[in-house]
C-alpha cells in the first residue's frame, strides 16, 4: 500500500508534468506562430520595446521558454537526474517572459494565464525538491507505479 505522502508527491509530479509539458508545446507553437506572423501581433505594440519586431521575441519564446518546458517535460517522464532543476528553470523562464511582455506590451489574460503556470510549475517544484522525493522509500514506490 502507498502511503499519504507518496500518493501526494505522485499526484504533484503527475501535474507538474503535465504543467511543464503544456507550457512546453504552447510556447513552441505560440513562438511559431508569432515568428511566422500568423497571430497577426501589430507592431506598433512594441513602441518604445528594445526590438521593432517579434523575431527575438518569438526565438526566446520557443527555445527559451518551450525548450525548457519540453527539457523538463521529458526528464520528468523518465525520472531523470536534473527534472526538478529544469522544471525550477520553465517555471522561471516563463515567468521572466511575462514580466518583460508585461513592461513592454502590457496585461492581458494570456499574460495572467502563464503566469499562474510558472507559479504552479515552481511551487510544485520547490514542494517535491522539499519533501525530498529522491527518499529511498519515495523512489521504491515511485517505481513500482
Amino acid at each position: 500500500m502507498v502511503s499519504e505522502t507518496v500518493a501526494g508527491r505522485r499526484v504533484a509530479r503527475i501535474g507538474l508534468t503535465i504543467f511543464a509539458g503544456f507550457l512546453g508545446v504552447t510556447a513552441v507553437l505560440g513562438g511559431a506562430a508569432l515568428l511566422f506572423g500568423w497571430l497577426g501581433v501589430p507592431t506598433d505594440l512594441l513602441v518604445g520595446a528594445p526590438f521593432g519586431s517579434y523575431t527575438i521575441p518569438a526565438l526566446l519564446l520557443i527555445v527559451l521558454v518551450g525548450g525548457s518546458g519540453l527539457l523538463a517535460t521529458a526528464l520528468l517522464l523518465r525520472r531523470s537526474a536534473g527534472d526538478l532543476a529544469a522544471s525550477g528553470v520553465a517555471g522561471l523562464a516563463i515567468l521572466s517572459f511575462e514580466a518583460v511582455e508585461l513592461v513592454v506590451i502590457g496585461f492581458s489574460w494570456l499574460l495572467a494565464l502563464y503566469v499562474a503556470i510558472g507559479f504552479a510549475i515552481l511551487i510544485l517544484t520547490a514542494g517535491l525538491w522539499v519533501a525530498g522525493r529522491d527518499d529511498p522509500q519515495t523512489r521504491r514506490a515511485l517505481a513500482a507505479e
